[in-house]
């Protein structure tokens, strides 16, 4: 191969990746056609945050030399990190959580909206041998090993590890490191022409593939208008988590009341996202995610979150600012019995008739300092 061609192949990859980011744009404005022009633009944001997440992973450390890589695409409660693996090698995992609530570890068949739909292991800290100082340390491989050990299945080609935060003012991201046994004291060789093109050729199909199936899922899945459905496993999904999709469209002068009876449940959260985008809005500067630490119980045992645009000066607010279109995620994590949840849309001006006549109330000042915490929180964290 002469000198000029090696170049040749890099240029032509990078000319054909930057050719599908034009046809992902393209799909943007598709998706958008019916959009303000503010969700337009959120449209765009979202299109570069996952031009990003797929740059990240196609550039990221292949099986032999794994790294794990933060891509977060819903962090409220919990940042996620990825590394490649494959199936005739072992790994070694080690780490420190006690900064966390907990974590999730689980294998993947490859990203789901590639076609990459099962899921194996989803261990959690109770699954792990964790000691004082909260280390631990566990092998991924297919033969057996006689603690802390999770199976891998020939079809598994990605590790991910969730990170769960569920107190803003103790916890922080963990340390992580994966290995692949055998390759200590050795290094990865220099890239070559092919590799790399071939991982530029695979960022515009990530990137296809995150939006039409995460379009499809926003369209269907979250079809009920100003309702939210009942928490529940979903296939393809952390078996640990039940997710409830809702959606809301508001005016300015309208309120969504969401109510439940906190589940039985580890940890529980409930968010919004941008719609169609399903993209987190402003995390740290809005009330955008609840979490089941910081939310208030009334005297009756239930939970109401109220979803508005207006600071209705009561616990529990999602914040949607000046949008009128967005989703709704709960998720019930390590749950084991959940309780029915209703929704009720309001005009502002009857929201406190609504709620019970002793729901606490926030003060101007209170919000700022709780505002005050979401930054210096999210400051910490991965994005």
């Amino acid at each position: 191969m002469s000198r000029d061609e090696p170049g040749a192949v890099l240029q032509a990859a990078w000319d054909a990746m930057c050719d599908e980011l034009k046809v992902a744009g393209a799909a943007v404005m598709r998706e958008g056609v019916d959009q303000t022009e503010a969700s337009l633009a959120r449209g765009f944001e979202h299109l570069a945050h996952l031009v990003l997440d797929s740059l990240t992973w196609a550039t990221a450390p292949g099986p032999d030399f794994p790294r794990f890589v933060h891509m977060n695409d819903t962090p409220e409660i919990a940042d996620n990190r990825f590394a490649a693996t494959r199936p005739d090698a072992s790994y070694r995992i080690t780490g420190r959580i006690d900064t966390l609530c907990d974590v999730n570890i689980s294998l993947h068949e490859g990203w789901p909206f590639l076609g990459g739909r099962r899921v194996w292991g989803d261990l959690g800290r109770r699954d792990l041998h964790v000691d004082e100082a909260g280390r631990f340390e566990i092998v991924v491989s297919a033969e057996p090993q006689a603690a802390n050990w999770l199976p891998l299945p020939p079809e598994a080609r990605i590790v991910q590890v969730r990170e769960y935060f569920t107190d803003w003012d103790s916890h922080r991201p963990g340390v992580l490191e994966i290995v692949r046994q055998g390759s200590e004291g050795q290094a990865p060789p220099r890239p070559q022409a092919a590799d790399v093109a071939a991982r530029f050729a695979s960022v515009g199909p990530w990137l296809q593939g995150y939006l039409t199936t995460h379009g499809q899922m926003v369209r269907h899945r979250f079809s009920v208008i100003n309702g939210v459905a009942q928490p529940a496993p979903a296939a393809a999904c952390n078996r640990n988590v039940w997710y409830g999709p809702g959606r809301f469209r508001l005016t300015p002068d309208e309120a969504l009341i969401i109510e439940f009876q906190p589940p039985k449940a580890r940890a529980w959260t409930i968010q919004w996202l941008t719609f169609p985008w399903y993209e987190p809005p402003d995390l740290a500067n809005r009330a955008t995610s609840l979490m089941a630490e910081d939310a208030v119980v009334g005297s009756d045992g239930r939970v109401r979150v109220v979803v508005t645009g207006r600071d209705p000066g009561v616990p529990n607010w999602l914040d949607i600012g000046d949008s009128t279109e967005g989703v709704v995620m709960l998720r019930w994590i390590w749950c084991d019995e959940a309780f029915p949840v209703t929704s009720t849309m309001t005009e502002w001006k009857t929201l406190h008739e609504r709620l019970p006549a002793d729901t606490a109330r926030v003060t101007p000042d209170t919000r700022k300092a709780q505002q005050a915490r979401r930054r210096s929180h999210w400051a910490g964290r991965a994005r």
